[in-house]
Parts: C-alpha cells; sequence; structure tokens
C-alpha cells in the first residue's frame, strides 16, 4: 500500500516538472541591454615620486648627491609653491621591489586638489622623478546607482519595444533583470573626454 502511493506520488511530481517545462518552453522573451550617460567623479590624486640618487659618470658635470641632499633639496622647492613636503609618505613597499633598492627611495602624497597637484608635477630637478599619478573615482551610492538603472531600465524597455513592434507583438513584463554595476567606479584617463556609460541587461515577456 505504501510503495502505491510512493508511486503515486512520484507519478504527480513528474506530471508537474512536464507542465513546467512545456509552460517554460511556451514563453516568449526578448532580452536586450538597458544604458544610459554615468559621470564619474574624482575623489583625489596620488602622485607617486622616485627620488635618484646622482652619480658623477666624468662626462657630465653634475654635482654627485645622495638621497638625503635631494630630498632636503626637493622639500625647499615644494615650500616655494607652498607644498608641505612632510605631508607625504615613504613608499617602502615599492622600494623593496625596485632593482635599485640602496639608491633609489619612493614617496607619494594624496590630495583632492587638482591645482596643487599641478603645482608637484611642474616641479623639476635633478633626481626627482614622477613615476605615475593614480586618479581614485568617488564611488557611487545605492540611491545613485537605483537612479541610473532607472534610466537604463527606460532605454531598454524602448529597444525591447521597438523589436517587438517589429516582429508584430508587444512587450507584457520583465522576467530578468542583470545589474554588474558595483559602486566602485574606474577613471579611464585615457579617454577622459568620452562619456562612460551605465550598463544592465533586461530580459522582456512578450505577447
Amino acid at each position: 500500500m505504501l510503495k502505491m502511493i510512493q508511486m503515486k506520488y512520484l507519478g504527480v511530481v513528474i506530471g508537474l516538472l512536464c507542465v513546467t517545462t512545456v509552460f517554460a518552453q511556451q514563453q516568449k522573451i526578448v532580452t536586450v541591454i538597458g544604458e544610459c550617460e554615468k559621470k564619474v567623479e574624482i575623489l583625489s590624486y596620488t602622485v607617486n615620486i622616485e627620488f635618484r640618487e646622482i652619480i658623477s659618470d666624468g662626462y657630465q658635470k653634475v654635482t654627485p648627491k645622495n638621497l638625503d641632499e635631494i630630498r632636503e633639496e626637493y622639500k625647499s622647492m615644494l615650500n616655494k609653491v607652498g607644498i608641505n613636503f612632510d605631508d607625504f609618505q615613504e613608499n617602502s613597499n615599492y622600494r623593496l621591489t625596485s632593482a635599485h633598492y640602496n639608491t633609489t627611495t619612493y614617496y607619494r602624497y594624496s590630495t583632492a586638489s587638482q591645482e596643487e597637484l599641478k603645482k608637484i608635477v611642474s616641479q623639476k630637478m635633478k633626481g626627482v622623478f614622477i613615476s605615475w599619478v593614480d586618479i581614485i573615482s568617488k564611488d557611487k551610492t545605492n540611491e545613485e546607482i537605483a537612479s541610473l538603472n532607472e534610466k537604463a531600465l527606460q532605454d531598454a524597455t524602448m529597444k525591447a519595444s521597438l523589436i517587438a513592434k517589429n516582429i508584430n507583438t508587444k512587450i507584457k513584463g520583465i522576467q530578468h533583470i542583470k545589474d554588474s554595476n558595483a559602486k566602485g567606479q574606474y577613471y579611464d584617463f585615457h579617454k577622459m573626454d568620452k562619456p562612460q556609460r551605465h550598463v544592465i541587461e533586461v530580459t522582456f515577456l512578450l505577447e
């Protein structure tokens, strides 16, 4: 008796699965990309500086200087333009990776002021090199991401509606939205004049 009940239950489950599968196969869907422009705001700049010992090679008329002498001279130079070198941090970890550990040292300085950054990178002296500048972007809030998603969804809806119209049908709802956007933003300084895009993937049900 128990075995018969189990067999009947199994049959019902299999039947439901079959119905669900058939229903899923009959659904008409269209998947589109919705997008909108987004503004990436700069939070801060981090300038990375290398100090390198000046060694006379016998050919050029240069005065040899060790790292301490170069650092003090550079400190005095920055003071003249209103920058306090004491606010710089030594990048000792990066120095450990250098092939010239004994003759170089590295410092970094962060600022939210582009004008201050310009003052630093415009200073030129022997033994001092601007290695690179990191541009740190401001993270998006949940509210900002939600607002961008709304605009991108409007774009996706318009695209899906046009596709549906071309095949003589209409959209009747949303099945799925894929949002891979993170709060952290990337500032592409190689394409500063090109607007960045906020993108979502939306699957719509068709009538």
